[in-house]
């Protein structure tokens, strides 16, 4: 071993200082260059060795990973991370023997998101080295895909609809005209016992009639189009509102209420009822999150263009696996629940342009961020003078 380096100091010494200064300002330029691409990119990208420690990390994994901007050369990724999970993930052995692969993660800590992690392995001849790791927020494509396969199904519940309404609609308008005719047809009977009694039959058949028509109205409520009736509104004084309305079943239930609204919240281009419904179904699922009281939050504030109305409560909370389903018609986790009222919420708020955000912890409470554009962005529906509804 002695010999080997002495033959490479010896040949060492024998190149030529200029050549060697050449050869090391070509080397430095061209890392210099790889740096400078690395940084300009704008995927998240980390170098790992065998052992999980960093050999190179540009600045957009810093951020998006919520990693301090120190020095984190040869420190082991584990230890850089504020995600448990995402920590657990690349604590995995696995991930330095396998192929190429792609997954994708969700994240609480810096913040809630969705990442598109890319795994490369790279090896120096023969022998692995460690892996290369591309990641990509891609939280706004997903909710996205998402909002576009809601919409999806709300076209095509709306056309079902249209059929629901007329397959059954007239039929119960049938059973109702003859069900009018019966109640003349008793009053004639004399028999007072028997009198009583299909008059029972008949008020309780009545009232499932009544069920069934509510439902069915509440139905083509939730899906099928409707033309926004437009005027400038204070959101804060629609939320005053609906709470006023609500005060009674919200003090029986021993929930205390915490305001904070903007006094920045502008006039907003809103129909009045329609915000009113979508309100109100969002307090009411929160009172009835609380059964045993605690406590509602609810804050209005101006960010850019948008109006962010947040209702935070401390309640029971929704499972994770039921988190991506509140939205969909005819979900819901409660025994009496018709599974119809977010889904009337996510139309309305849809219909205004706005979007709508869920958090929530089983056990801890839900919070739901409402956005409302301030400048009205879809065609506005105004009514003429002779009924008809035209384009403004």
């Amino acid at each position: 071993m002695k010999d080997f380096w002495e033959r490479v100091a010896d040949r060492y010494n024998r190149i030529d200082p200029e050549r060697m200064e050449r050869y090391l300002r070509t080397l430095a330029r061209e890392r210099g260059l790889l740096h400078s691409v690395f940084e300009s990119i704008s995927e998240a990208l980390i170098v790992l060795d065998r052992d999980k420690k960093i050999i190179f990390i540009n600045s957009t994994a810093k951020e998006m990973l919520g990693i301090a901007k120190t020095n984190t050369v040869n420190k082991p990724i584990t230890k850089c991370l504020s995600d448990v999970r995402l920590a657990d993930f690349f604590d995995n052995d696995e991930l330095f023997g396998r192929s190429a692969f792609s997954t994708e993660f969700r994240t609480t800590r810096p913040r809630d998101m969705i990442l598109q992690v890319n795994i490369f392995p790279y090896q120096v001849g023969s022998d692995p080295e460690g892996i290369i790791v591309l990641m990509n927020d891609i939280t706004q494509q997903k909710k996205q895909q998402m909002d576009a396969f809601q919409s999806e199904k709300l076209g095509a519940l709306s056309t079902l609809a249209a059929g629901v309404a007329h397959e059954i609609g007239n039929p119960l308008n049938s059973i109702g005209i003859h069900m009018q005719l019966m109640e003349k047809d008793i009053k004639t009977v004399k028999d007072r016992s028997t009198k009583k009694r299909l008059t029972e039959y008949m008020q309780s058949a009545k009232t499932e009639i009544s069920r069934l028509d509510k439902m069915i109205r509440t139905f083509l409520t939730a899906v099928r189009p409707a033309a926004l009736n437009l005027g400038e509104y204070n959101i804060n004084h629609i939320l005053e509102n609906v709470l006023d309305f609500l005060y009674y079943e919200i003090s029986e239930k021993s929930i205390a209420i915490e305001k904070d609204y903007s006094p920045k919240v502008p006039l907003m281009p809103l129909d009045d009822a329609q915000i009113r419904q979508a309100f109100f179904n969002i307090i009411k699922n929160a009172i009835e999150a609380m059964p045993n009281g605690g406590q509602l939050k609810v804050a209005s504030d101006v960010r850019k263009e948008e109006v962010i109305i947040t209702f935070a409560d401390t309640g029971e909370g929704i499972a994770d696996e039921d988190l991506s389903r509140i939205f969909e018609p005819y979900f819901t986790t409660k025994q009496k629940g018709s599974g119809l009222g977010l889904m009337i919420v996510y139309k309305i708020i849809n219909d205004h342009g706005g979007r709508i955000e869920v958090e929530s912890k089983r056990g801890k409470g839900t919070s739901i961020n409402v956005f409302l554009p301030i400048y009205q962005k879809r065609v506005r529906m105004v009514q003429d003078k002779t009924g008809e509804h035209e384009k403004q």
